[in-house]
C-alpha cells in the first residue's frame, strides 16, 4: 500500500540520534523485498511500549543502517492483558492462531496439550515449533502496528496450568456451556486466562478441574467451532466486551 512505513522489532536498545543496524534477515527483507533504499523512512520498536522513526542511512542486501529518532508512544494493546491457552492443533493452524491473536492483541500464548490433542509434539520439535511462534509473532506485531510481542510458552498440560487459574480470572470456552461470554463480567485491567480446547473438545473431567480451581465455563455460541476459530471468537468477543465496558463507565 502506497505510503506505508515498514516496522521492524529489533530488541536493543533504541537511543535517540544514535545509529543502529537491522539484522542480516531484517536488511535482506528491506533491500530485496521491499526495496527500501537511502533515505527511505522506518519505524522501529524493541518491545518497551515505545516505537522510534528512524531514517535509513545505507541499504545494502545484507547491510542497512537507520539513524534513530526520537521515541513516541505506540498504539496500546486492548484491554485486559489476555492470556491465551490454546489446545495443540495442526501446525498450520496453530500458526494461524499466534498471528492472528498476537494482531487481535494477545498477551501471552501457551500451546497447550489435553486429553484429546492429537498432535504429538516431542521437546525437541516443541522447542522448534516454539521457535517458529515467536518469529510468527514478532512478524505479526511488525505488520500489526503493535510495540509489544506476545510471549510463547514451552507447551503445558492443563494440569500445569491450574495453579495460575486458582490466582487469576480464567474462562473455559465450552460447547456444554450455556451462559453466552456476554455476559461474564470481565477484569478491567488485569491479566486473563482464556481457555481454548482441541478439536474434540475437553473432557468433562478436564473441565470439572479447571472449574474447581476457579475457572469459568462460557459459551461462544450455539455452533460447535474449530479450535482456532474459538480461539479468535473468544478474543474478539471479550475486547470488545470490554471496550463497551469501559466506554460505559
Amino acid at each position: 500500500m502506497a505510503g506505508t512505513v515498514h516496522r521492524f522489532y529489533l530488541p536493543a536498545p533504541l537511543p535517540p540520534g544514535e545509529t543502529v543496524a537491522l539484522t542480516e534477515e531484517q536488511a535482506r527483507q528491506a533491500a530485496r523485498v521491499l526495496r527500501l533504499a537511502a533515505g527511505d523512512p522506518v519505524v522501529l520498536f524493541n518491545g518497551d511500549g515505545q516505537e522510534v522513526p528512524a531514517t535509513i542511512e545505507d541499504c545494502g542486501p545484507r547491510r542497512v543502517i537507520v539513524r534513530l529518532g526520537e521515541p513516541r508512544a505506540g498504539r496500546p494493546c486492548p484491554v485486559p492483558a489476555v492470556h491465551l491457552a490454546q489446545a495443540l492443533i495442526k501446525a498450520d493452524r496453530f500458526d494461524w492462531v499466534v498471528q492472528k491473536a498476537t494482531e487481535l492483541g494477545v498477551a501471552r500464548i501457551t500451546p497447550l496439550a489435553t486429553s484429546r490433542t492429537v498432535v504429538p509434539l516431542p521437546v525437541e520439535r516443541a522447542r522448534q515449533r516454539r521457535e517458529r511462534w515467536q518469529r510468527i509473532a514478532v512478524e505479526a506485531a511488525e505488520h500489526s502496528g503493535r510495540v509489544t510481542i506476545p510471549e510463547i510458552d514451552e507447551p503445558a498440560t492443563l494440569d500445569d496450568l491450574l495453579p495460575l487459574v486458582a490466582r487469576i480470572p480464567a474462562l473455559v470456552c465450552w460447547e456444554n456451556e450455556a451462559e453466552p461470554l456476554h455476559r461474564v463480567r470481565l477484569p478491567t485491567a488485569g491479566p486473563l486466562l482464556v481457555v481454548i480446547g482441541p478439536e474434540g473438545g475437553f473432557t468433562r473431567e478436564e473441565v470439572s478441574a479447571a472449574v474447581e480451581a476457579g475457572a469459568r465455563t462460557v459459551s461462544l455460541g450455539p455452533l460447535i467451532l474449530r479450535s482456532e476459530t474459538a480461539a479468535l471468537a473468544a478474543l474478539a468477543g471479550i475486547f470488545t466486551l470490554a471496550a463497551a465496558a469501559a466506554d460505559n463507565a
